[in-house]
């Protein structure tokens, strides 16, 4: 027995909740038991999905060997499903890892512009860059005298 899952038309030209191929309703996005035979010619149609399926070969073998062939089979496909566990939590470690190291690399950016302006001795915060002066008033006009004094 292979298992089937309606995935609908990936093209989005048709919306069905379900349909029925060889006497089985297949329901949007269930897996459902179906024979051999009929899951492989949906394993051709992109509405769907088809897992556990028997290779030709297997399905064709003498009884005494097909059963041995399908107990190969199922060990591998078993082996398959935990190899593909194993990959997704090996990507989520790895998300993980990636989320603490872009946090981490934000803290050492802090970490450093504090340093830094307490090293150039700012006191107002650090919101002038290093080495520009201080402006107190502006300064235009004859003899570059500063706005609003008293000389004229």
């Amino acid at each position: 027995m292979a298992k089937v899952r309606f995935i609908g038309d990936p093209n989005r030209r048709e919306h069905r909740d379900s349909v029925e191929f060889a006497g089985v309703q297949l329901p949007i996005g269930s897996w459902v038991d179906m024979p051999d035979t009929p899951a492989r010619k949906l394993s051709r149609n992109d509405h769907f999905e088809v897992d556990e399926l028997l290779p030709l070969a297997i399905a064709s073998a003498p009884s005494t060997e097909l059963d041995k062939l399908r107990e190969e089979f199922k060990a591998l496909a078993d082996d398959r499903a935990d190899l593909i566990d194993a990959y997704a939590a090996r990507g989520e470690d790895l998300a993980a890892a990636n989320a603490r190291i872009v946090e981490l690399e934000a803290q050492l950016a802090e970490l450093t512009a504090q340093a830094q302006g307490e090293a150039h001795g700012s006191d107002d915060g650090g919101s002038r860059e290093q080495g520009a002066p201080k402006v107190e008033g502006s300064r235009g006009g004859a003899n570059r005298r500063t706005r609003g004094s008293a000389d004229s």
